[in-house]
């Protein structure tokens, strides 16, 4: 038995699934105490060839799905073959440090609860400038209130860089409400692991660098589905789930107190940003990215909110 399962679900991230591999080979915990399984969800960029020489030198575990099935039904193929004693989940587009493994191993075992999780930090290559619109898309962002050591609720769970023990899994990812989109397949996992006792405790050591450059419009079609996803999860008859008024108006503030500043900034929003002015709003963000970033990543924040309602209330799925 090994010590890690690294679960990988890819979908033409090729190039960048290549280095991550090679990081996974030369991790300060002995390449011999980790398993990587790759799970190829229908890649059409070379992805196959790419992870096969690894797969067969006995590096890798690779899987293929003929059809794309989602990165959830990947990853539940990964848990269907790991033997680790922990289970680390980590996005194709992210390269571990070198010390990734051993910290969050550190984690473990300073807090060996079986339903403790280690949560890392995927954050952006250091050499690469960071724009307004790369900031809004980082996922490591959200972590940044936390310090190091400290434990954080169900809604920071992130498949990107998170690890769990093996025997605390008994809950897989849901391949019916997501099937159709992207998007909270992962919150939904860690909130069901949630009910059943889930804590996640944050690593900053923990690093990943996340090496996925999208455009703006790339970006917010991304956000529209996004929301369309949270619809459908929404309306999937989890009750408890419809509890969770903060976490729900987060994202739909018209859910939550109408007496709010959260509520006051989306009515203003709702004037401000509509299909008519949406173009003209795209290109002044992208102008000022450059001369002005606050400016500029204040109009990005609108349109991701924009584009969310958009998926959420459209449910316009492909």
């Amino acid at each position: 038995m090994k010590l890690f399962s690294v679960i990988i679900p890819a979908y033409n991230c090729g190039d960048v699934l290549g280095k991550a591999l090679e990081a996974l080979g030369q991790q300060t915990v002995p390449v011999g105490d980790i398993e990587v399984i790759v799970i190829d969800d229908a890649s059409t960029d070379g992805t196959r060839s790419l992870v096969e020489p690894f797969a067969r030198e006995g590096l890798v575990k690779y899987f293929r799905n003929e059809e794309r099935l989602g990165s959830g039904v990947a990853r539940n193929k990964g848990l269907g073959v790991a033997t680790g004693t922990y289970v680390m989940f980590l996005d194709g587009d992210n390269v571990p440090a070198k010390d990734c493994l051993y910290e969050h191993l550190d984690f473990h075992k300073r807090f060996p609860g079986p339903q403790v999780a280690v949560l890392g930090n995927p954050r952006y290559p250091s050499d690469i400038k960071i724009t307004p619109l790369m900031r809004l898309d980082d996922v490591g962002l959200a972590f940044r209130y936390l310090k190091h050591g400290d434990y954080c609720g169900w809604a920071d769970f992130s498949s990107m860089n998170i690890s769990l023990k093996r025997t605390f899994l008994s809950e897989r990812f849901d391949e019916k409400i997501f099937a159709r989109t992207i998007g909270f397949e992962d919150t939904d996992f860690g909130f069901r692991l949630h009910k059943k006792g889930l804590k996640i405790v944050y690593n900053e050591k923990a690093v990943s660098y996340h090496h996925h450059f999208r455009t703006p419009q790339q970006f917010l079609e991304k956000v529209r589905r996004y929301g369309a996803a949270f619809r459908l999860w929404l309306e999937s008859g989890d009750k408890d789930l419809l509890k969770e008024i903060a976490f729900i108006g987060r994202f739909l503030p018209e859910r939550g107190p109408k007496i709010s500043v959260r509520y006051a900034r989306y009515a203003a929003q709702r004037m401000l940003i509509n299909d008519m002015t949406i173009n003209m709003f795209l290109s002044l963000a992208k102008k000022l990215e450059g001369s002005n970033e606050a400016a500029s990543s204040f109009l990005y924040r609108r349109f991701f909110n924009y584009y969310f309602h958009k998926g959420y209330y459209e449910n316009d799925l492909p």
